[in-house]
C-alpha cells in the first residue's frame, strides 16, 4: 500500500521519471546491490534527465523551424562557402554566449534556411530559447499588433529569445513603419541576444534594400560590427532529402 501511495504521489507532482526509476529499483535485480544512496542518486537522476528532454521538446516546439535540420546533417565543404574553421566557430556556440549576430547569403537552392534551422535546432538542445520567422512575416505580425494594441508586448517578446532567427531577409515590401520595426527588433538585440539573417541578398546591397538612410545605417551597424559572415557559393546547389542535404 505504501508503494502505490508513493506512486499516486509523484505522478500528481508529475515526476514521471522518478516513477519510473523507483519502479526499476523495486523490480530489477541489479538495483538491489546498490545502497539506498546509490538508488536515490540514480532517481533522482532519472527524473532530471526527462525533465530536460520535455525542456528540450518544448524549446523545439516554440522555435517552429521550417526543417528539422541538424548541424551534424550540415554539408561542409570550402567551395561551398562553408568551409571547416567557419563551421566549427559555429557548432561551438560561443557566438551566441557573445551574443553575435550570424549573416548566412547565397541564392536559392544554396541551403541558408537549412543551416540557420541547424544552429537553431543545436541551440535548442543547449538550453537556449530560438525562435524562427520568416522576416516577412514577421513584419506583417508587427503590422497587426499595431492595430491591435499589442506592438509593445510583441517586441518584448522577440528580445527574450536568446537568438532569433530572420529568415528571407529582403524578400518583403519594405514599408516606413516595417524599417522603424526592424531597428527597433535589432536594437533590443544588439550585444544582448544573438541573431541569424539569412538572405538571397548580398551584404553589400542591404543598405539600399533598407532604404539607404539614416535607419538604414543604424541597422546595419547593429547587424554587421562582429558578425560572422557565411557566403554560400552558388556553385553548389543545395536540396533537403530526408532530413539531409545533398548535392543537387
Amino acid at each position: 500500500m505504501l508503494i502505490e501511495e508513493t506512486v499516486d504521489r509523484l505522478i500528481q507532482m508529475k515526476f514521471t521519471g522518478m516513477v519510473e526509476a523507483f519502479r526499476k529499483a523495486l523490480e530489477e535485480p541489479a538495483w538491489r546491490e546498490l545502497s539506498f544512496p546509490e538508488r536515490f542518486a540514480l532517481i533522482v537522476e532519472e527524473e532530471w534527465r526527462v525533465r530536460r528532454e520535455r525542456a528540450r521538446a518544448r524549446r523545439l516546439k516554440e522555435a517552429s523551424f521550417r526543417h528539422h535540420a541538424r548541424l551534424e546533417e550540415v554539408t561542409v565543404k570550402k567551395r561551398r562557402g562553408l568551409d571547416k574553421e567557419t563551421f566549427i566557430e559555429l557548432s561551438q556556440s560561443r557566438w551566441l554566449e557573445q551574443h553575435r549576430p550570424v549573416l548566412i547569403t547565397g541564392f536559392t537552392g544554396s541551403g541558408k534556411t537549412y543551416l540557420s534551422c541547424a544552429l537553431g535546432e543545436k541551440a535548442c538542445r543547449e538550453g537556449y530559447r530560438v525562435k524562427y520567422w520568416r522576416a516577412g512575416r514577421l513584419l506583417e505580425e508587427f503590422r497587426l499588433s499595431r492595430l491591435e494594441g499589442r506592438w509593445m508586448k510583441l517586441l518584448a517578446k522577440l528580445a527574450r529569445y536568446d537568438l532569433l532567427i530572420l529568415d528571407d531577409w529582403g524578400t518583403w515590401e519594405l514599408t516606413e513603419s516595417g524599417r522603424r520595426d526592424l531597428l527597433e527588433i535589432i536594437e533590443d538585440r544588439s550585444g544582448l541576444k544573438a541573431t541569424i539573417i539569412s538572405t538571397q541578398i548580398p551584404v553589400n546591397g542591404w543598405h539600399e534594400m533598407l532604404g539607404g538612410d539614416t535607419i538604414a545605417d543604424s541597422i546595419l551597424d547593429r547587424l554587421i560590427h562582429g558578425a560572422i559572415r557565411v557566403d554560400l557559393k552558388s556553385k553548389v546547389s543545395m536540396r533537403v532529402t530526408d532530413g539531409k542535404e545533398q548535392e543537387a
